[in-house]
């Protein structure tokens, strides 16, 4: 009978420890922090490094999730060819993916415009890209807006447009689209028209009047800005001033 007895005392004492353990781990749990009592800081950066198709299914999640990703899209100022890959991941598979235009891609474009806040971005980056057709872009983004392009892009105050071949129609067409802009970032590898007026580039008045507030940069690979020396692109300068006459900086990338 003595030995049964210290058996019962023995099962009981460790039935105890199995329920004071338990209870640990539940104040535990309850004291650790649930998702949605994380600041939106971090939910921001969860969401920013998902994939466009999951922010559905993490909007669903709960009220506050679902305002998140609604703020996190009305306030993302700039569209780039390497964050439609990061929203798309099926664009830049393996990283083998290489980007000729946009023709292909023209959902995608208008699935993004269409989540953002019409005139919030204020930068446009179209580095990786071989051709820009400016009017497929358009077509675009105003797809499933219904607003006009010069309203959508009317904060854009950046272009950079490195590597990319543009016709000059194409050209004329964004400076009309984007009146606000006042940098630009190109390639000193950039073609030309042949037929480019080289002679306001002598006119002593064209050049007090209009290079006097125009800045040219040299746009590095650590993409630090430094006035150009003697080595400056006149020819380049010259046919994009000409153009874009609000712009105040043309940043040339002699990496390239």
């Amino acid at each position: 009978m003595g030995r049964k007895r210290c058996a019962v005392f023995t099962s009981s004492k460790n039935s105890t420890k199995s329920i004071v353990h338990k209870r640990r781990k539940i104040i535990a749990l309850e004291k650790s922090p649930k998702l949605s009592e994380l600041p939106p800081i971090v939910i921001n950066q969860i969401i920013s490094n998902l994939p466009l198709d999951d922010h559905t299914s993490f909007r669903s999640v709960c009220k506050y999730f679902h305002e998140e990703v609604e703020v996190y899209w009305r306030t993302q100022k700039s569209f780039s060819i390497p964050k439609m890959c990061h929203w798309f991941p099926n664009l830049d598979e393996n990283r083998k993916w290489k980007l000729e235009n946009l023709n292909g891609f023209s959902e995608e474009i208008s699935a993004i415009f269409n989540l953002m806040r019409v005139g919030s971005l204020e930068v446009l980056d179209f580095r990786g890209l071989k051709a820009l057709h400016w009017t497929t872009f358009v077509k675009s983004i105003q797809k499933y807006t219904y607003e006009s392009a010069p309203k959508i892009l009317e904060n854009v105050k950046k272009l950079n447009i490195v590597g990319c071949t543009i016709s000059p129609k194409s050209l004329s067409l964004i400076a009309k689209i984007l009146p606000s802009l006042q940098n630009i970032i190109i390639d000193q590898n950039m073609v030309l028209p042949k037929n480019i007026n080289l002679a306001a580039l002598k006119n002593e008045r064209f050049e007090m009047c209009r290079f006097k507030t125009l800045n040219y940069y040299d746009y590095s690979v650590d993409h630090r800005f430094a006035l150009l020396g003697s080595n400056i692109h006149w020819r380049t300068i010259s046919y994009f001033s000409q153009i874009f006459a609000q712009v105040q900086n043309i940043m040339i990338d002699t990496s390239l």
